[in-house]
């Protein structure tokens, strides 16, 4: 049997088996459009979405290698001079041992700083030692009198015999009473790096303060030749 025959077998004859006809092909073409559609759209919500999970979860950022950089350092050298500008302190260091194998040595002169020898070199890796006197006497005023005017932050220079300078800055001022000066406090580091401590031969930053040491801690920032 031809197409024509069945079709028409089908829907009828006539006029009206063709308008059924006709209404029959345009729904089959609907339908398949409508289906090549919602195809197309579900493509495209996958193309252009972004998969949630990985979303989710956002990349981790590269850890930075360690650094390898070395701490800032000198060799050693014997220091010359010591200049505090907000102290007014232009000083000739001194080089001081122990006495009596227990206490080290006080500078000969009170308008004078000295260095303890026995500690590292300012620059140094470790800590150096700086001593002086705010005040030997009440008519004696010392190489740091005026250490109350010394604040966090500020710089420290100490000039030495390679003729380097090593340049600290102030971490902290401290004062310790004869009873409560800690050794490991005052002498031991928190960082492997250049440190320096300078501490009074008695004297206190204010009066009524109770005796005892004042200790600078500072470190090294910067050098200069």
């Amino acid at each position: 049997m031809s197409v024509r025959r069945r079709l028409r077998k089908t829907f009828g004859g006539g006029r009206r088996g063709f308008a059924l006809l006709t209404l029959a092909v345009v729904g089959v073409v609907i339908v398949a459009m409508g289906t090549i559609g919602v195809i197309g759209s579900q493509a495209g919500g996958a193309a252009g979405s972004v998969n949630p999970r990985t979303s989710a979860t956002p990349t981790a950022a590269a850890s930075p290698p360690p650094s390898s950089a070395k701490p800032l350092s000198l060799d050693a050298s014997t220091p010359q001079e010591l200049t505090i500008p907000a102290m007014h302190v232009h000083s000739r260091l001194q080089s001081l041992g122990k006495k009596n194998a227990k206490y080290i040595e006080l500078p000969t002169t009170p308008r004078r700083a000295g260095w303890y020898k026995k500690s590292a070199a300012p620059g140094e890796l470790g800590v150096a030692t700086v001593i002086g006197y705010i005040r030997k006497s009440s008519d004696k005023p010392g190489v740091f009198v005026h250490l109350n005017k010394l604040h966090k932050g500020d710089r420290i220079s100490i000039s030495r015999k390679d003729r380097t300078t090593a340049i600290f800055r102030v971490d902290k001022i401290k004062s310790y009473t004869v009873k409560n000066f800690s050794a490991d406090d005052v002498y031991g580091q928190t960082e492997r790096r250049a440190e320096l401590r300078i501490i009074t031969c008695g004297g206190t930053l204010k009066p009524g303060d109770p005796r005892g040491n004042v200790v600078v801690f500072a470190h090294l920032v910067d050098t200069a030749d």
